[in-house]
């Protein structure tokens, strides 16, 4: 808690730095570890924003540095990534394992690079950081920890290896953009709290090799919509879909017997599927919860409702109950046209589909499920298209000198009116963009560039319905 500590030097005649050493010397930006320390506790530089390199005399025999981040000697173990580091990051291919904590609260780290040498992720290994949106884990990944990814509340899209046999306790725990994930066959069990609080998780796929669903493990995922409890399942387990506020089915199959406590607590709108005498249904009319026979064939197709001139609409037809396998029929048609256009064969094994709408109107969507015995469930939805926004945002000049303003105009056209614009800036070398000013609080901004090189500026324009749209460009700076 030295929080005006900006530097430290660190003599020979030490050999071990311990627990939580440096914790919260937020103004520390670099360390040089001695040959003679053999020993760095945990959690010893946590919370320093500010630390952006950590450095190791070539003499020491257990520890290692590389670009600034701290390594075992042979460099097959990641131990400390600076907090203060910002961008993207590569791990070295020497690398086999992502320590405990590594990445804990590298809030400026945008996105990561994981090579096929890593195997395992340790726990908290890239909780908090706020600033990664996509992780790709590569399949020689067989083991990630407890709490790897808590709080990643940037992240939108990861991947689950197909080695993984287990999912941790609050792996992606409040990881609040995430939209979707898959579970590979390989998973058996999901560990207490391990997707709580992820909100814009809208699709879950559970294998049916998972037999074990911990605590809490969805709890509070109000954009989860619909879940299928796998065949091997025998319990669900207490508070696992707590608050799961739009949920509005489950298939629950007839191998469980037993369901926890408030497992569906906050969950007003569900209505439970299953077969007819079996637990489940015991459980729905105990509990007061709506029951519907499973197997009725249930239409649970999705489509985006709002889209753009211009860009693709994807139909992704799904059906739960009936007898499998199901087919499809994708169809859509401008809402003032009587005549549908297929997407595909007509009840065809094709589950997904897209077209790209050419004019501002709305159009209609039909997708129809078809199961194994002919029964067939139709769901349409209605689009609204809107015309593409465009930036037309002008700047002052290509060239100009040190010193001399470089101004960027906001305008656009199209879209929902309304506009808001955010402007920045960088040298063109960098990765790392400067905002001019407050986003979206102004309609024109300006900056003075301090060096003879080429800057980067760019503006973003937002219009009324939130949609957004960049225009870049780049600038000669002269002596």
């Amino acid at each position: 808690d030295c929080t005006s500590l900006t530097s430290v030097t660190i003599p020979d005649s030490v050999t071990s730095i311990g627990y939580e050493a440096f914790c919260n010397c937020e103004s520390l930006t670099s360390v040089t570890i001695p040959d003679s320390v053999t020993s760095i506790g945990e959690n010893a530089f946590s919370d320093c924003t500010s630390l952006t390199s950590i450095n190791v005399d070539s003499n020491n025999s257990v520890y290692s540095s590389y670009e600034g981040v701290l390594l075992n000697k042979d460099k097959t173990e990641l131990i400390i990534y600076p907090e203060g580091k910002k961008g993207s990051y590569s791990i070295p291919d020497s690398v086999t394992s992502i320590g405990d904590s590594t990445f804990y609260n590298c809030t400026s780290l945008t996105s990561i690079t994981i090579p096929d040498s890593v195997t395992s992720i340790g726990d908290w290994a890239f909780s908090w950081c706020a600033s990664l949106t996509s992780v790709t884990i590569p399949d020689s990944v067989t083991s990630i920890g407890n709490s790897a990814f808590r709080g990643c509340t940037g992240l939108t899209s990861i991947n689950i290896p197909d080695g993984m046999t287990s999912i941790g306790e609050y792996t992606f725990e409040d990881c609040k953009s995430l939209t979707s994930i898959t579970i590979p066959d390989s998973v058996t069990s999901i560990g207490e709290y391990a997707f709580e609080g992820c909100s814009s998780l809208t699709s879950v796929t559970i294998p049916d090799s998972v037999t074990s669903i911990g605590e809490y493990a969805f709890s509070g995922c109000t954009g989860l919509t619909s879940i299928n409890i796998p065949d091997g399942m025998t319990s669900i387990d207490n508070w696992v879909f707590e608050d799961c506020t739009s949920l509005t089915s489950v298939t629950i199959p007839d191998s469980v017997t037993s369901i926890g406590d408030w497992a569906f607590n906050g969950c007003e709108n569900l209505v439970i599927y299953g077969k007819k005498g079996s637990y489940a249904e015991t459980y729905a009319k105990q509990n007061g919860i709506p029951f519907a026979d499973s197997s009725v064939v249930r239409n649970v197709s999705t489509i985006e409702t709002t889209a753009t001139v211009g860009e693709p609409i994807t139909l992704n037809a799904k059906a739960l109950g009936g007898t499998a396998p199901y087919t499809y029929a994708l169809m859509y048609k401008k809402s003032t046209s009587d005549t549908w256009t297929k997407i595909g064969k007509k009840y065809g094994t094709q589950s997904t589909g897209s077209f790209t709408p050419g004019k501002a109107v709305k159009y209609d969507v039909m997708i129809n499920v078809k199961d194994a015995t002919g029964k067939v469930k139709s769901k349409t939805f209605t689009v609204d298209v809107k015309a593409q926004l465009k930036n037309k945002t002008t700047i002052n000049a290509d060239t100009v000198k040190v010193g001399e303003k470089i101004v960027l105009k906001g305008a656009a056209s199209s879209g929902a009116k309304g506009y808001k614009y955010a402007f920045y800036y960088k040298k063109s070398k960098n990765s790392t963009w400067t905002e001019m000013k407050p986003a979206y609080t102004t309609k024109s901004a300006a900056f003075k560039p301090g060096s003879a090189t080429s800057y980067d500026v760019k503006s973003v324009v937002m219009d009324a319905d939130g949609r957004t749209t960049e225009k870049a460009f780049t600038v000669k700076v002269t002596k």
